[in-house]
């Protein structure tokens, strides 16, 4: 049977750095989070993959190295399953490299399905790569700050824009979901005010919230406020109102959108069906359930 890779003793002067295979973002090799290998090609167009530092070799010192051979995707995808094995997880930023390299070696949806990136693969994504493997998003995919659909929605912004944005996100841990309405209201903000947000946010203090308790919390509310004043007031009043309520935690009264109708809806949580059906015989005054 064909032996895909072997262990062989190589020389520094042996080896040369290759690019093509490389997505991820060194670590330190002294950290504990440290698995990373390098990849290099040797003088007879071999993959080598093993954990050295070559800034710290001598020419004729001799390392040894997993000899890879497989075509080019064959050995980008090996690389990949082999860094997931030993680091546990790769970022956002990594994920989305591989991905750039993999269509350049002529990957198909199909193949990368296989890898379960836990990330959508569509057209839009493959056209966005190369903008969302810019500088202006580097730091913020590395630290998965932001998810993929906050990312490419980001690009829809004028580009000082989404630097401001950009900015907050890497600034102030928010929810996925969250991410995306900050992102919508500030769409929103920036076409009804016809100023940049950079200017939207300065006249709000927005990023004075950073220094104090719950910031994600008191920027939600100070956007939110500014963008919908009669909602938010209205809405103020009803969590005053149901507060005085004291309600039971399994009891829960729900407005509709944005007040658009006067009803409400009551939601109460039951640990069985028994506790409901004593429930409603009390309320209904109904002994036959």
């Amino acid at each position: 049977m064909h032996k895909k890779f072997d262990v062989k003793t190589f020389k520094k002067s042996d080896i040369i750095l290759n690019e093509q295979y490389n997505f991820l973002i060194p670590v330190s090799k002294k950290s504990n989070n440290s698995v990373v290998p390098d990849y290099v090609l040797n003088t007879k167009g071999e993959l080598l993959l093993g954990y050295f530092e070559l800034e710290n070799l001598s020419d004729n010192e001799e390392i040894e190295a997993l000899v890879v051979n497989k075509s080019n995707l064959e050995a980008l995808f090996f690389v990949y399953n082999y860094a997931l094995k030993q680091r546990g997880i790769i970022n956002l930023y990594e994920k989305l490299k591989f991905l750039y390299k993999a269509y350049n070696f002529g990957a198909l949806r199909e193949d990368l399905l296989k890898l379960n990136l836990q990330i959508n693969i569509n057209e839009e994504l493959k056209k966005n790569l190369e903008q969302l493997l810019s500088d202006d998003f580097k730091n913020i995919l590395i630290n998965d700050r932001v998810s993929l659909k906050t990312a490419l929605k980001l690009l829809t912004f004028e580009r000082a824009d989404r630097l401001i944005l950009i900015r907050l996100f890497c600034s102030c841990s928010f929810s996925f979901s969250n991410q995306l309405e900050l992102t919508e209201i500030s769409r929103e903000l920036r076409f009804r005010e016809k100023k940049s947000l950079e200017k939207i946010f300065n006249d709000l203090n927005i990023f004075d919230y950073l220094a104090e308790q719950k910031p994600q919390e008191k920027i939600t509310k100070a956007l939110k406020q500014f963008r919908y004043p009669n909602f938010m007031a209205m809405q103020e009043k009803w969590n005053e109102e149901i507060k005085s309520l004291s309600l039971d935690k399994n009891i829960k009264i729900n407005h509709t959108p944005f007040f658009e109708k006067r009803e409400v809806e009551l939601k109460i949580k039951f640990k069985d069906i028994n506790q409901c059906k004593d429930f409603l015989k009390r309320a209904l005054n109904k002994k036959n359930i």
